[in-house]
């Protein structure tokens, strides 16, 4: 399995303790053209694992997947992590520093074109993907599209998280702003949200979402006619 990874200021950041990435700001435009079964692409950095706080991306960020293969019943999975600020982010174990204060003013748009059935499309106006960990004060202006082909493809977009799953010890997110309009297709199960796609989260004393906001449009779709997604 390949990976890619594509981010304006790095394109993958990992920090065993301390923060990752902190005070940062990308004012150029991202782009990412992947062949890989895994990508990440990010305004600020493609995948980081560990704290971050304080980064502005105001460049637009683009990533397309297209995969062709031989074997078309190949049982790898096509994934693809997009976000203004990072494309997946996850939380490093005894991770001590607050993870917050983003803004993202550019585009975000994601592609899969692929034979392959499965794999998930996760995008954000802030994180594409963001996992076991919350955050607050956030706002995202950018517009959000997620695109995804595949018989079996799950489609997450939000306008600040696509995806998310949070452990239940600690607080959730807060302060969450969308501005721009959300957009998702696909041709199986797709999920949209001004603030957030999709969120997990198990029984806890703490709201999972709270003193957030959305102002943009949302839209999402699955397609009338699967088969111009190679859906017989």
């Amino acid at each position: 399995e390949y990976n890619n990874f594509v981010g304006g200021i790095a394109g993958d950041a990992e920090a065993r303790d301390g923060i990752a990435v902190e005070s940062c700001v990308n004012r150029g435009d991202v782009e990412m053209v992947s062949g890989t079964s895994l990508s990440y692409a990010g305004g600020i950095v493609g995948y980081v694992l560990g704290s971050v706080t304080n980064l502005q991306n105001y460049g637009k960020v683009s990533a397309k997947t297209a995969f062709t293969c031989d074997t078309v019943s190949s049982d790898w999975k096509i994934s693809l992590y997009v976000g203004g600020i990072a494309g997946s982010k996850h939380y490093r174990n005894y991770e001590e520093s607050e993870t917050r204060d983003f803004v993202n003013e550019g585009d975000v748009t994601a592609v899969v074109e692929t034979a392959l059935d499965e794999g998930i499309l996760a995008v954000g106006g802030i994180f594409g993907e963001n996992k076991n960990n919350a955050f607050r004060n956030a706002l995202n202006k950018g517009s959000v599209k997620g695109n995804g082909a595949g018989k079996y493809r799950k489609v997450y977009a939000g306008g600040v998280v696509g995806y998310t799953s949070i452990y239940s010890n600690v607080r959730g997110y807060e302060k969450l702003g969308n501005r721009g309009s959300v957009y998702a297709e696909g041709p199986y199960r797709v999920w949209t949200g001004g603030v957030v796609g999709y969120m997990e989260r198990s029984n806890s004393q703490f709201p999972a979402l709270s003193s957030s906001y959305n102002y943009g449009d949302v839209t999402g779709s699955v397609a009338e006619d699967p088969r111009v997604y190679g859906v017989p």
